[in-house]
């Protein structure tokens, strides 16, 4: 039985023409390859019967005798991450016709059988190409407003001819001392008007960016790609031609939604209640705790900030997860959190060890806040029962857009967490299907 989803989705509709061509192929067909090939949970194309488009032709010939040249109705309906990835190439495509997007509400779907890990898929079929980039010479100023918003951690830096020169991070922001802090901790301390370290910006991107960038080839393998983040540590590679261009993007989540057929993620795992039933052949039907980790930085309600604060300088994670004296999981703490639920007076001080947290200097937590772990923590949470799978678990982690999510059995205790990097070393370590 396949997962059987409920939620928001976005429907893609394309108008052509039958007659219409792409390299050489009806362009309607060369659509279904390039969504079946990007992994999409499905695509109709439909012959309607008669119509006209922008010219005002009626494409019929007398009265009720139609010619070959009707037009065509392509839908797709994707998550909204998998449809963008798709639109530079579809406009390219679709050179006369009409193209629209529109939310719908997905009522019911399900898998007739559960999919492999796409192991046979390249890197150019998954990859980004819409790519925010910056040249050499710009300001420090520029690449913090082009980072601060953009989808990935990184900023390319690229010549006139699109060749990759080098790579700015937000770590690279700081070694450089043009950032104080991270940029999600900037933000929020921009949101709440506190005012974080001076920072150093009279640098140009060339004198900030790394040039020693781990790379990939569109030619590579997903297996390849995720062995390559794993070894070295990295979020997302970029993507070179062999004359060193620039030619797009891959990320763990790029990775992680090819193994996701669903057209949405659900923010309601159907099976929460139900064992996960393992199925032959197919390791994402496999109980999520074969891939979690079993040890957790945790921290008791009652702890005071300076615990929290050195449990977070021990935790791998950047965070903690608190639990009360039953070890029931209560709420989460990251450093935003801290920064958010601090009383104001204190804001700064906690801003000044921040940033020698953040740049791997991290000064003892002697500092007298006055505040309990349960006063700071995040109560929202995002968990997953131990009974799910870890497809069901990798579409919770991009659907919510988390990169670490806790396990509780069906009593709340804190059972473990998983992580995408544990998800991408399933994908690394998968044989090739035959």
């Amino acid at each position: 039985m396949g997962l059987l989803s409920q939620g928001k989705a976005q429907e893609l509709t394309l108008y052509c023409g039958e007659s219409d061509q792409w390299h050489g192929e009806p362009l309607s067909v060369a659509i279904i390859n390039l969504a079946r090939a990007q992994g999409c949970s499905g695509i109709t194309v439909s012959r309607a019967i008669a119509g006209y488009g922008a010219t005002g032709r009626l494409h019929h010939s007398g009265t009720w005798q139609f010619s070959s040249d009707v037009p065509l109705i392509i839908q797709i309906i994707d998550q909204p991450e998998r449809i963008r990835r798709l639109l530079p190439q579809l406009q390219e495509m679709l050179q006369g016709g009409l193209m629209t997007l529109h939310e719908v509400e997905v009522l019911a779907y399900s898998h007739a059988t559960p999919h492999s890990i796409p192991t046979h898929l390249t890197v150019q079929q998954i990859m980004e190409t819409a790519l925010t980039t910056a040249p050499p010479t710009a300001s420090a100023q520029e690449v913090i407003q082009l980072l601060l918003p953009a989808r990935f951690r990184v900023l390319p830096i690229v010549d006139e001819q699109q060749h990759l020169l080098g790579i700015i991070s937000t770590g690279d922001l700081i070694r450089t001392n043009v950032l104080p802090v991270r940029r999600s901790a900037l933000r929020t301390a921009q949101e709440l008007d506190a005012s974080p370290p001076t920072s150093r910006q009279t640098l140009q991107a060339q004198d900030i960016m790394n040039r020693q960038v781990q790379t990939i080839t569109p030619t590579s393998s997903l297996k390849a790609a995720a062995q390559q983040m794993l070894t070295t540590g990295r979020r997302q590679l970029p993507v070179l031609a062999e004359d060193g261009r620039l030619l797009g993007m891959i990320t763990r989540s790029d990775i992680l939604l090819a193994t996701v057929t669903s057209p949405l993620m659900s923010e309601t795992i159907q099976s929460e209640q139900q064992p996960a039933q393992p199925i032959s052949g197919s390791p994402l039907e496999s109980s999520v705790m074969a891939i979690a980790a079993t040890t957790c930085p945790t921290v008791f309600t009652g702890d005071s900030t300076g615990a929290v604060i050195d449990a977070l300088v021990r935790s791998p994670l950047r965070r903690v997860f608190v639990v009360d004296e039953q070890r029931h999981l209560v709420g989460i703490i990251a450093d935003i959190d801290v920064l958010t639920q601090i009383h104001a007076e204190s804001r700064s001080r906690f801003l000044r060890w921040l940033a020698s947290w953040t740049r791997g200097r991290p000064e003892p937590a002697t500092q007298k806040f006055g505040q309990r772990a349960d006063t700071l923590m995040n109560s929202s949470l995002v968990t997953i029962p131990e009974t799910a799978t870890i497809r069901e678990a990798i579409e919770r982690l991009l659907h919510t857009h988390h990169t670490v999510i806790p396990v509780i059995d069906a009593d709340r205790h804190l059972k473990g967490y998983v992580e995408r990097s544990h998800a991408l070393r399933l994908i690394a370590e998968e044989e090739p299907s035959t």
